[in-house]
This record gives C-alpha cells, structure tokens and sequence, in this order.
C-alpha cells in the first residue's frame, strides 16, 4: 500500500469518528480522534500542560462469596499530553484499602499510549510487568505505574476496576485536577440494605445531576425484592485547581463528591446507623480500650511510671511542664498520625515508641494522675482536610492532642513535637476546630496560635568604595512557629544552615554562629557575615538596605479566588539596618517613609540619615492566622506593597 493511500485511509478513520462524536472526544476504550491527537491546547486555559479529555467512574454493588456484596469501581481516564510539564500526568497512582490480609482488589487493568508520527498512528500498551505496588500505611497501599512511550502531544488512556469487601469505601470523586477537565462523570447504583450520605464540596451545583430507579426486573436478596437507585454527576469544562498557596490543603476546597456510609440495613429489617451523633461519639471513644481506657490505664499506673512524689511542692505549671519534658524526652513518636493508641502500654513502656495516640493519651494519663486536668482533643490535621460540623463521622479525626486545663492557664500541648514550647501544637495541627472527649458534654476547642511568630533580622552594613563590595553583618533572631521550623529543619547544624543561605541568599558565608537551639522556650538565632559585590553605575553605588532578607516574590499568584488565604498562624517580620559610608561619600537618595494599618495588615518602613549612617527601621505583620477569601486581592495587594517598598535602594555618590 502506497503512503499516499495508507494517509487517505487514516484521515478517512479520523473523520469518521469526528463525524460520529461532535466534541471529538471518543468515549471509547481502545479509541482515539484525529481532534484528540491534534489537539494543542484548551481553550478556556492556554497555560494547560496537559488536559483531562474524560474520566468516568462507576460504583455498584455485586453479591459476594465472604460477605454479603462487594463494591464494585469501574473507573477510565483519557489525557492529552500538552507540555513537557503535563508529563507528570503520565505516572498513575491507584490506591486501595486493606485491614490485616484482607485487600481491595486491582483487576482488569489496561492503558495504551497513542502517538502520531510520520503519518501514521501507534499504540504503546501498557506492560503489567512495570506495575507495582508502594505501601503508604496500614491501611492503604497504591499500585503505580508510568504510562508508556510518552511525550509532548502523546493522547494516554487507562482503566481499571476494584473489587472491594468494605461497603463503607464507596470511593469518592474528583471533578477537578491539577489540570482542566473537559467532561467528567460518575454513576453511582445503591442497594436499600446500604444508604450513603452525599457532600458535595467546591461548588453549590453540578452541570449535570439526576437519580431515577433502575429500569429491568428486581433482583433478590435475602428475601427482599429491590430495585438499584441510580445517580448520575458530571460536569463540563472544569477549571484546573492550581493555587495550593497558603491554603490548609487542596482536600479543603477542590470539587469533589464525599460519599459516607450512614445506615445499614439488615433483610430482616433492622438498621444499624452508621451516622453517629457527637455524644454517642464521645460515649464510644472513652469507652474504647485503645483510647479512654488506655488513658484511664495510665492514670493509674501513674506512680509506677513517672516520680509523681518529685511533683510536690511544684505549682500547676511546673508539674505540667515536667511531665511533659519527661514524656519527650524518654518516649519516640514514630511519625505515625492517629487517634488511637496502636499498641498495649505494656509494649509502648517497653518500646518506648509508639504513634500520636501512644504518646499523647500516655501524656493525658500521666497530668491527669498528678491532680490536674487533662483532656484528649481529637482533629484533623491540615492534610486530612478539615472537619464537617454536620456529620459526626468518627474516620473525619487522624489525630489527638492534650487539653490542659491549670489553676493559671487552659492551653493545647502535644509531646510529640521534641522542640516545641510545653504549650505549642504542631503547625500540621492548626486547622479550625478540634473536639475535646469529656464525659460532660460536647465542647469543640479552636486549634490556633494568636501569637505572632516572628523573625527579627539586624543588619550592618559597610560600603567599601574601593573595592566596590559591601561587608555585612546580620543577626536573624527567631520566635514561635519561626523557631521551631529553623530547630527541626536544621538541627542547630550549621554547615546545613550556611548551605541554605548560599543556596538562596549570598554566593559566600565568612562566619556564621547560632545560639538558643536548647532553650525551646525562648528566641534561637544565627549570626552570620558575608562580603559581596556592591551595585556600581556611573559611579553611583546602589545599595538595599536590608539585602537579601526580604520576601521577593508574591505568593498569591491568582486574579482571584473563592477560599481563604491560611497562613497558619499570625506573623511579624521585623528589620533593623545600619549603612555605614566613607567620610567623602554621601547619600543621594533614599527610600521614602511608609505605613499603613489596619484590622488586616500592618506595615512600617521609616528612614533617617544620622552622620554617616542611613538607619532603616521596618516590620510588616500579618495580624491573622486565616483571611476571609473577599479579603484575598487585599492580601495580595499587601504583599506586593511590602515586595517594593523592602526591596527599594539607596543611592551612594562621592561628594
């Protein structure tokens, strides 16, 4: 066959399914469009590295050998490759549920890669051999692979299908991606032994949504005669979720469905709900042996762990403080995130190691033992998503920590964070609202710092005209959360920490100290000095007073966006410089004063000239934890006013 003939053929097979499908997109599996592989951009996102061309998913009921149904998800995906960057969208990740042997089951899974080259279409399918599987935790594993023979212009498919045993894990779905989706759908078919609680996220209304009884003859169960109800969504040309800056997490505000096992139903008749209420919650919580009887455990073997005699003569605070120091110093979390206690506290004791639940119901057991009151506080942290007010689900929580309540102070504490203050939480604690487990009632606690962190930096200057550099000294003092992230980043290493520094800052460090690592409560500092080049034009020297140390660039990028800006808790950026020029040098022009303040933001930036020295005076604080998002294009107007206004120059000429 002549090449002329073979490409009539090919752009005939293309029409053809352009003809059939008016979008150009072919649903089918194992198919591709003319308009797919030409396709070069989207057109409602020019900057798209790549686009989702459909997703759709199914979800049903089948009956099962060990348990009464399986749930079945059917799901297939079909992407165009636009960039060099949309390549990461060739690596797929399917994760799946187990508990001890039992797992979810991937089958039935096929993916090709479609190409177009030197006139004629090809097809790379996936080698099952280059799948594997990569533990996450106890509970999920996911199986990965790279698509095949992938490139810029590549059209890539994949499908697959779980088996699962756990009617709980009706899987959600995703509207939205890193990437603009052109059409995405989901059906869902539900059988009257299992009802499901639906939560919509990311957006009041979908373009398409509808219910209606599955049409045919009923089926049998148990003696039960039922017809499957039916639910469809789906939505169009969806946006590609990108802004992930200063934000708790993409969980948070992304569309998708939530689907929550609420009720179950028995042939006989009775139901079991699912649903809880936060009372009931908190009843089965302290009831439970991993939880409310661990602590209770605890307490009482109190004396046998812990010197409480050593306690005596100690107030409310000192006692908290010790024990506290006590349970870091002696006991390890092992980085795992839960509410329970994963292990007996015989073993934890022993191991001395253990997860949140361990460490922190250990820590509540052992206040509570010396005469004060301690509660656990569950929550989620800021990668689980936050918490639905409405629906006491218990699976919302992964986390606990310590409510603390002295004859002085109530405050939050977590001892598996070694360099934090007694009363600091973690940062991937602070997410709106934890639940606080007392058999009283029910008490919700906000999980915030309302104390500015804060960085103090100190800069002297000297401009050295002959060799056209300047010499700097800076001391960069630190507090709160801005400790604790310098403490466990760098470890009080300072070849690290100089590393860091001439990675983002100066090309050179000539000394460098800290001070403070072991003082958790207090400020931690470094102190360095660097020589660098000095900005010369036409004999003019120009000089940033206070160097390197400002923000540079904004982190809100967006026009504008529909949820807050978190920043996890308030900050305050404080700066001090001195330059120092030659008697025969003077300065021509310096920044001019500024301030502004309010409820939001405040800012100053003050100047004066004093022999010859020029003193810059300046700090910025960002006086809230979180922004409303109708606060956001003010937010973003702050920052780039700190960005020009730190960032500005004086200018140096010789008398």
């Amino acid at each position: 066959m002549n090449k002329l003939i073979r490409a009539l053929i090919i752009t005939s097979f293309f029409y053809c399914e352009l003809h059939l499908n008016g979008q150009g997109i072919i649903l089918d599996f194992g198919r591709v469009s003319r308009e797919e592989i030409d396709l070069a951009h989207c057109t409602f996102d020019k900057e798209a590295e790549a686009i989702v061309l459909y997703d759709i998913g199914n979800s049903y009921f089948v009956r099962g050998a060990s348990s009464p149904f399986n749930v079945y998800f059917e799901r297939k995906t079909k992407i165009k490759i636009l960039t060099n960057a949309g390549l990461d969208f060739a690596n797929v990740e399917i994760p799946f549920y187990q508990e001890g042997d039992i797992y979810e089951q991937v089958v039935d899974l096929e993916a090709n890669t479609y190409n177009f080259e030197n006139g004629r279409l090809t097809v790379s399918k996936l080698d099952l051999k280059n799948c594997y599987d990569e533990k996450l935790n106890d509970s999920w594993t996911q199986k990965k692979f790279a698509m095949p023979d992938v490139r810029e212009g590549s059209v890539i498919e994949y499908r697959y299908k779980i088996i699962s045993p756990y009617v709980f894990n009706l899987r959600d779905w995703y509207f939205q991606w890193k990437i603009p989706v052109l059409q995405t759908q989901y059906q869902v078919k539900i059988i009257p032994f299992y009802e499901y609680s639906f939560i919509l996220q990311g957006t009041t209304k979908l373009d398409h949504q509808t219910s209606y009884v599955e049409s045919g003859l009923e089926e049998q169960f148990g003696g039960v005669s039922y017809k499957k109800m039916v639910y469809e969504f789906g939505m169009d040309n969806v946006p590609a979720f990108r802004d992930e800056t200063l934000i708790t997490s993409r969980e948070d505000y992304i569309i998708k469905l939530d689907f929550q096992l609420s009720k179950v139903t028995q042939t006989s008749g009775i139901s079991n709900t699912i649903i809880t209420t936060w009372p009931e919650m908190i009843k089965a919580l302290l009831k439970n042996d991993y939880f409310g009887k661990y602590t209770d455990k605890v307490e009482k073997s109190a004396d046998k762990i812990f010197d409480i005699e050593s306690l005596n003569g100690k107030n409310d605070l000192e006692k908290v403080k010790s024990i506290i120091s006590f349970v870091k110093a002696g006991y390890n979390w092992n980085g795992e995130k839960t509410k329970f206690a994963s292990k007996s506290l015989k073993d934890f004791l022993d191991e001395k190691t253990g997860n949140t639940g361990n460490i922190n119901l250990f820590l509540t057991g052992l206040i509570r033992a010396s005469g004060i009151e301690a509660y656990p506080v569950i929550l989620s942290t800021r990668d689980h998503g936050k918490i639905k007010l409405d629906y006491p689900f218990n699976h919302f929580f992964n986390y606990v920590i310590v409510l603390v309540k002295t004859d002085k102070q109530t405050f939050l504490a977590d001892a598996t964070e070694v360099l934090s203050p007694y009363n600091q939480i973690p940062v991937r604690c602070i997410n709106e609202k934890g639940l606080i487990i007392s058999k009283d009632e029910v008490h919700w606690v906000p999980l915030e710092n309302k104390i500015s962190s804060m960085i103090k930096r100190k800069i002297n200057i000297v401009l050295s005209p002959e060799s056209e550099t300047q010499i700097c000294q800076i001391n960069n003092s630190y507090t709160g959360y801005d400790a604790l992230n310098m403490r466990n980043n760098f470890n009080d290493n300072v070849d690290k920490i100089e590393e860091e520094i001439t990675d983002n800052s100066y090309k050179t460090i000539d000394s460098i100290k800290t001070s403070g690592f072991d003082d958790i409560e207090n400020q931690y500092t470094v102190d360095y000095s660097t020589t660098i080049a000095a900005e010369v034009i036409n004999n003019k020297f120009y000089v940033a007073p206070l160097l390197e140390e400002p923000i540079s660039k904004n982190p809100l990028k967006q026009a504008k966006r529909d949820y807050p800006v978190d920043m996890t808790y308030p900050e305050s950026r404080y700066f001090y410089s001195e330059i120092k020029i030659p008697d025969d040098y003077k300065f021509e022009n310096i920044p001019e004063n500024y301030s502004l303040d309010n409820s939001l933001t405040s800012v100053s930036y003050t100047t004066q000239i004093k022999d010859d020295k020029l003193i810059v005076s300046a700090v910025y604080t960002f006086k809230q934890g979180v922004y409303k998002a109708e606060d956001y294009s003010k937010i973003k107007y702050y920052f780039n006013q700190i960005i020009k206004k730190f960032n500005e120059k004086a200018v140096i000429v010789k008398k």
